[in-house]
């Protein structure tokens, strides 16, 4: 991941855009509910707790990147993400995150976590999924493949249009 992707201070300054969105849909981040999944080293878990977030969890099966989590005071469950959301209860969570995951999925896995973050989402909940775009020439021709575990490029209009049919409405 440091080859790759970037240092934990590059994605955490990366990951940062998200936040004004979000803080604007969820006002109160101390009572919100929070899940992760693909949490990998944690930046993201570190930029919830920095802005007040109390309940939540990070979801990876890579044991070693959990224990990097759980080291900086994480929780976090090494699991399938999809049994984890299976197991919650509907209409419980306020933020289903995931960032440079989906791409890792085969369809079938894609559509039940979609379709499994929105069983479990609160009525005002929302889902965040961050992807590389291969409508950008450099991802499509070059940096998506450097992953030997991604298995498509997954197009923004694709995405969109999966997210709709499980019955979210789409705010950007």
């Amino acid at each position: 991941e440091e080859k790759f992707r970037g240092s934990e201070d590059d994605i955490r300054d990366r990951l940062r855009i998200y936040l004004p969105k979000l803080k604007e849909h969820l006002q109160d981040w101390s009572q919100a509910v929070f899940i992760d999944v693909g949490s990998g080293r944690g930046e993201w878990l570190d930029l919830l707790r920095e802005n007040g977030a109390r309940n939540y969890v990070g979801i990876d099966l890579n044991e070693r990147q959990n224990a990097l989590c759980a080291q900086r005071g994480h929780r976090v469950l090494q699991m399938d993400c999809i049994e984890y959301l299976k197991s919650l209860p509907e209409n419980s969570v306020d933020l289903v995150t995931g960032f440079q995951i989906v791409e890792h999925l085969c369809m079938s896995d894609l559509m039940a976590l979609i379709k499994e973050s929105h069983r479990v989402l609160k009525r005002s909940g929302m889902i965040l999924f961050e992807t590389q775009n291969p409508r950008n020439l450099t991802v499509g021709a070059d940096t998506f493949y450097i992953d030997p575990s991604h298995k498509r490029p997954l197009d923004p209009r694709m995405l969109s249009f999966f997210v709709e049919w499980c019955g979210y409405s789409l705010s950007l």
